[in-house]
């Protein structure tokens, strides 16, 4: 296993993590770039609209690459002698890198719709929640308020989230309270809120850069610029670089009960995608800290999600439950890269069922082999039950195996604590004689 590993199994296993982002990166340029776009210029690019027909081999190999991934990121939660390819991957790395940003810049970037995405408009997640900060700053309930005139100025129509087949889209803020509160301080100052997201992602990747050894440092900016999307969107004002981050810091930090408690409370009040990141957070907690720790941890979370979101369901409860329960409750039209790509026909009813078994029997494996998944164990099966849901977007997956990144952080830390230990006590014995060799 990782954590029994060496140094040089710690680096080995990061250049692997590296080589799953590719698969992934490939799988999203297959699925997005080997479609026939149909696009239809409106008056502004606000107006601009366009179909996909994505072919079924795409989404076979998509499937395969997500697949390939997700067996990678296992093989570095087992620990990878690196000596065995090392000299092969720095030079295959490099060329890898070029090929996937020319094969997306000189493809992606040709098609009218791409363009016109970052220059003409904004999400809707973003609209709503930026613009509910400003509601609240003004002492109105966000709840309360309907955004339609601002959706209908900022937001292309293929960004907005439309109900079933109708020309409804959600127009109401549809995320727990901190999705609009996290934006306060740009919407105070009168700045774009993107700009808070990019200061956000920069630092996060500046504090990960400074908690790793040295000898895993490179590897953290290599991540964040290996896929496009990690940069791009948080600039396209895709939201989820909030969570994301809160998730990073509950992990790095969660032996400090408290603290992570009240960080995954923080994240599962932003957006609905923490919460399934939730419960095998707790499994990791339970199996490497016991009962009691996690019983103090899980009741940071729960007083945390209270405090942030008991005030707006007191100012009006039937507001407030109504739409926070629209991801859940509307006929939200399905889509993304994983199982609703095959257009099987299927109701929304049955994603949902699939998607809570995918949850109940991915935590049950992480639990039963936590000796083997501790590292990828997250990644995996929130991954995995992603791909069941009905609304499976790329912006689901995509930062998912910085989680296996910050966890393979925690245990090569472990790794230099308990080596200065035994130099401390005149050990004589390295800890890499004294550690097995990574299983391959």
């Amino acid at each position: 296993m990782l954590q029994q590993g060496n140094k040089t199994s710690f680096i080995g296993s990061a250049i692997v993590v590296i080589i799953a982002c590719m698969f992934m990166f490939y799988a999203s340029l297959i699925f997005y770039n080997t479609s026939p776009v149909i696009v239809t210029q409106g008056a502004s690019p606000l107006d601009t609209t366009f179909q996909q027909s994505i072919p079924i081999i795409s989404i076979v190999i998509s499937a395969i690459f997500y697949f390939i991934a997700g067996w990678l990121l296992y093989k570095a939660s087992r620990g990878v002698d690196i000596e065995k390819f090392s000299k092969n991957m720095w030079a295959v790395a490099p060329i890898a890198i070029l090929l996937i940003g020319a094969a997306f810049y000189s493809t992606c970037y040709n098609h009218a719709w791409v363009l016109t995405r970052p220059t003409g408009g904004l999400t809707d997640e973003y609209v709503l929640q930026y613009y509910a900060a400003k509601v609240f700053l003004h002492l109105h309930n966000p709840y309360a308020t309907n955004f339609t005139s601002q959706i209908l100025q900022y937001v292309p129509i293929y960004y907005r989230t439309y109900l079933g087949n109708t020309s409804t889209f959600v127009h109401n803020i549809d995320y727990p309270a901190f999705s609009f509160l996290y934006y306060i301080p740009s919407a105070l100052i009168g700045v774009s809120g993107i700009y808070q997201d990019i200061v956000v992602t920069a630092t996060i990747v500046g504090f990960l850069c400074y908690k790793s050894p040295p000898y895993l440092r490179w590897f953290v900016p290599v991540f964040f610029f290996l896929d496009y999307a990690h940069v791009f969107f948080p600039i396209a004002s895709i939201t989820d670089i909030c969570w994301v981050t809160l998730i990073i810091l509950a992990l790095l930090y969660r032996k400090k009960l408290v603290l992570s408690g009240i960080l995954m409370g923080l994240a599962v009040s932003y957006k609905e995608e923490a919460l399934v990141i939730l419960p095998f957070f707790l499994i990791l907690m339970w199996r490497e800290l016991g009962t009691k720790p996690l019983i103090k941890c899980l009741s940071t979370v729960a007083i945390t999600t209270l405090i942030i979101n008991v005030p707006f369901l007191m100012m009006n409860p039937s507001a407030f439950i109504k739409d926070v329960l629209i991801p859940i409750t509307a006929n939200i039209s399905s889509g993304g890269i994983g199982l609703s790509a095959f257009n099987l026909n299927i109701s929304k009813h049955v994603y949902t069922v699939l998607f809570a078994v995918a949850i109940i029997i991915g935590l049950l494996v992480y639990y039963k082999k936590f000796d083997i998944f501790k590292i990828s164990g997250i990644t995996i099966f929130a991954m995995t039950a992603f791909w069941f849901n009905a609304r499976s977007f790329q912006n689901y997956f995509i930062w998912l195996p910085i989680f296996t990144v910050v966890l393979i952080i925690t245990e090569a830390n472990k790794l230099n604590y308990s080596k200065g230990a035994t130099n401390d006590d005149n050990t004589t014995t390295s800890i890499q004689q004294t550690l097995p060799h990574p299983t391959n």
